[in-house]
């Protein structure tokens, strides 16, 4: 009687095969260089994608955010390694988060996912005194500092973000972006943002009553593309390279044990 057969070392092999080629690809990216001469802005795309409906946006002297008027290049579709050339048609103001002069790039992957990209003229180091936030669902509630803070004011930028269900619909015109929001912190009130069903995460730029302006970053809530995804295959995904190389090593012991016992089976020379 034969124990090992190959129907099923096939049927495991046919499995690896199929959670291998399940396994994420390597996909491009989308990057920039950026460069300053007075009011005109270069925008190099770095990455190894195509940058669709790309816009730039700079404050104007009431802190609101004015689309730059394009020189040169094709800010429609911009390849890897082209160059957009645009200008500034409003000078931001002197004060507030317009010293730092941010410039705020829009666009959409091929798949037709918004992207945003910061920018700033005048760098900003992270700051030392961050405020605590949490989210609520799809608000984003940033508090006031405890004790006698140094920040007096807050800056946020935030774009909502729909989440992966606006890939169903087609490149829509570029609209303008949501406008800073100036908090002051005097009140002792909570800074209420709205971030989307993707949980967006926010630039917060805090000023001390010395003036001096640091950057706080607030991360995305949850990963680009992955809130409408459940849970279990989060987890096949974690797993999937450890489970593919267990299966490996099941299937070549099986193959070892079928060849050893068929060998032992095998009858001895001059024997019938």
């Amino acid at each position: 009687m034969h124990f090992f057969h190959f129907q099923p070392f096939r049927t495991l092999l046919a499995f690896l095969l199929a959670l291998t080629a399940a396994l994420p690809a390597h996909a491009g990216s989308i990057g920039f260089s950026i460069s300053f001469t007075g009011d005109e802005i270069s925008i190099v795309n770095t990455g190894t994608e195509p940058a669709y409906q790309l816009s730039e946006w700079t404050l104007d002297a009431t802190n609101q955010w004015r689309k730059a008027q394009v020189l040169q290049g094709n800010a429609s579709y911009l390849a890897p390694g082209k160059t957009l050339k645009s200008r500034r048609l409003a000078a931001s103001a002197a004060k507030g988060i317009g010293r730092a002069d941010p410039v705020l790039l829009l666009l959409h992957d091929q798949a037709g996912s918004p992207i945003t990209q910061l920018a700033w003229r005048q760098t900003l180091a992270p700051t030392g005194n961050t405020l605590p936030y949490e989210r609520q669902g799809t608000q984003l509630r940033v508090s006031p500092a405890a004790g006698n803070a140094p920040i007096i004011s807050t800056d946020a930028i935030v774009l909502p973000y729909a989440g992966i269900a606006r890939l169903a619909q087609p490149f829509a015109e570029v609209a303008a972006p949501r406008q800073p929001v100036h908090h002051v912190w005097a009140a002792a009130t909570p800074l209420l943002l709205e971030t989307g069903n993707g949980q967006s995460g926010a630039w917060l730029v805090h000023e001390t009553a010395a003036g001096e302006l640091s950057l706080q970053i607030i991360p995305d809530g949850v990963l680009r593309g992955q809130e409408q995804v459940p849970g279990w295959l989060h987890w096949v995904r974690l797993h999937l390279l450890k489970l593919a190389t267990t299966l490996a090593g099941a299937g070549l012991l099986w193959l070892v044990l079928g060849s050893l016992h068929k060998a032992t089976r095998s009858p001895l020379p001059g024997k019938p």
